[in-house]
């Protein structure tokens, strides 16, 4: 029990205490001995202070290391980014310019040049006229008259077709072209004068087409006259309106499918009839050529960049369009 002297109660007879086991004197605190402070303050089993020392130096080196290498995979990764998005800013600016250049281009309508025959015809509407040599023998002639102007490219010799009725037509030959007398034009003058009707400085022709035939021919039977001016056998053609002509020279662009571009051609030309012409040389039959240009820029100049249409395409939309 506790008591007034000392508070704290005896507990002498509670555990068993060997006094030989208490030190007689204080253990003093061990003195520093210098030695290097380790990672951690831990030596490793085995391990000296300066192979410790060795070894923070190498871990913090590496330590740097990492950090410089994940600096620098920042920096490429951001620089990465920064490549990617100048690409992409430059497709759309070029891609914007493309389309922009696209619209620009002219829209023109091709057409491959072909090999055909070609034959030209001269149409005009005459009457039948007879002509006896006596009072056996008859001659008959389908007639027409024409300008100097209409004229131009009838010949004799060449054969006709003449056609008197929807089911009968009979073949010939223009056998004499008559220029008409001189005073027809005084008189043509004077007429003109007086009525105020223009006046003409053309001559007139009287054609004269010699049947091969003449059963159920009548004098005076109003005829249909077709005569052949013109044919070329197995010759390079293109449409009429794919041919230009610049003083005395005649030229189509023709398309170059690589660069999409077009290329003024020198072409020399021969027979036109039914809307084709005969290319006599300057093209071949791989080319194609621009027969029409479409939409609001129609101007051609070589090397031009166009957009390209088939030929029957520019036909229905100019159909539509109409």
């Amino acid at each position: 029990m506790a008591d007034k002297k000392n508070p704290l109660p005896d507990i002498s007879g509670v555990f068993h205490i060997d006094e030989s086991k208490i030190p007689k004197t204080i253990i003093d605190k061990p003195k520093e001995t210098g030695l290097p402070k380790t990672t951690g303050g831990i030596l490793l089993p085995d391990e000296k202070p300066a192979e410790a020392k060795k070894r923070e130096k190498q871990q913090r080196a590496e330590v740097k290391t990492r950090k410089k290498e994940a600096k620098r995979k920042a920096l490429r990764s951001r620089m990465l980014l920064a490549g990617v998005a100048l690409v992409v800013v430059l497709a759309l600016a070029l891609a914007i310019r493309a389309a922009i250049a696209d619209r620009k281009k002219p829209t023109v309508a091709l057409t491959q040049v072909t090999r055909e025959t070609l034959t030209s015809h001269y149409d005009a509407d005459g009457s039948i006229l007879m002509q006896a040599t006596d009072e056996y023998t008859a001659s008959y002639y389908a007639v027409f008259v024409e300008n100097d102007y209409d004229v131009y490219g009838l010949q004799k010799g060449q054969r006709a077709s003449v056609q008197l009725n929807d089911e009968v037509a009979v073949n010939g030959v223009v056998s004499d072209i008559r220029k008409e007398e001189s005073d027809s034009a005084v008189i043509s003058w004077l007429i003109s004068v007086f009525s105020g009707a223009s006046y003409s400085t053309a001559s007139n022709y009287t054609v004269f087409v010699a049947l091969d035939e003449s059963s159920y021919i009548e004098e005076n039977a109003p005829v249909h006259v077709t005569v052949t001016t013109g044919i070329a056998e197995n010759v390079l053609t293109v449409p009429a309106g794919a041919v230009n002509k610049e003083d005395a020279q005649h030229y189509v662009w023709v398309y170059k499918s690589f660069g999409k571009k077009l290329q003024r051609q020198d072409v020399s030309v021969g027979l036109e009839t039914d809307g084709k012409i005969e290319i006599r040389s300057g093209l071949s039959e791989d080319d194609f050529v621009v027969t029409d240009v479409l939409g609001d820029n129609t101007e051609l100049y070589d090397k031009v960049k166009v957009k390209t249409v088939p030929a029957a395409s520019a036909d229905s939309e100019g159909a539509q369009g109409s």
